[in-house]
């Protein structure tokens, strides 16, 4: 439940926001130091489901807390950074091997209020046990009134964005049989900022 210290100034801390309750899956934030450089990163940490234990038909929904952080950045090289918590549900399609993923109920928690209520990011992919972007997927940000925004936007110019989105279907406690959790990490990024997120469900879904 508490910090763990490791080689190479690590430290692993029960992430804020998510509960510690000294099982797993859990959410962790890591902080290291490499090459003289400090980094710092939330991660998700369980006993991932077997491939055969995947199913191969049907649909699973999980939903669950997710802590997003939204980072802005200025022409001086400062940065404007606001933090979030809210729910998310993803649909995995075990048939079609395409997943949705969507977060809604943000609330603010430091920092101004996000320029978005919702986030979809459609579809993702489906690999053994792992729900992943590879690549794909449309990302699309929706205001409170209903309108697509970016908080990324300079005048009227397209965005350009790079993303990754890597997650698990973690083991139900009774094995073998179908995952019982379900949680990872997201990041989006341009020239003027970052959204990244962590997320884990609530339990057996």
């Amino acid at each position: 439940d508490g910090p763990l210290t490791g080689s190479r100034r690590s430290t692993v801390t029960p992430h804020p926001g998510f509960a510690a309750t000294g099982t797993l899956p859990a959410v962790y934030e890591l902080s290291y130091r490499a090459e003289k450089i400090d980094y710092t990163g939330a991660l998700v940490v369980g006993n991932s489901a077997a491939g055969f234990e995947i199913p191969t038909t049907g649909r699973m929904v999980h939903s669950g807390r997710i802590a997003l952080t939204l980072s802005l950045f200025d022409a001086a090289g400062g940065a404007a950074v606001a933090t979030a918590e809210g729910r998310f549900t993803a649909s995995i399609g075990f048939g079609s091997g395409r997943s949705t993923f969507t977060v809604d109920a943000l609330q603010t928690t430091s920092g101004a209020a996000l320029p978005f209520a919702t986030l979809t990011w459609d579809p993702l992919g489906l690999c053994g046990a792992r729900v992943v972007s590879s690549g794909q997927g449309a990302i699309k940000l929706v205001s409170e009134d209903g309108r697509k925004v970016s908080p990324f936007l300079t005048g009227r110019a397209p965005t350009p964005l790079r993303s990754s989105f890597e997650a698990a279907q973690f083991a139900a406690d009774d094995r073998p049989g179908p995952p019982g959790r379900f949680g990872g990490v997201f990041l989006i990024e341009s020239d003027e900022g970052t959204i990244s997120a962590v997320f884990l469900s609530d339990g057996a879904p």
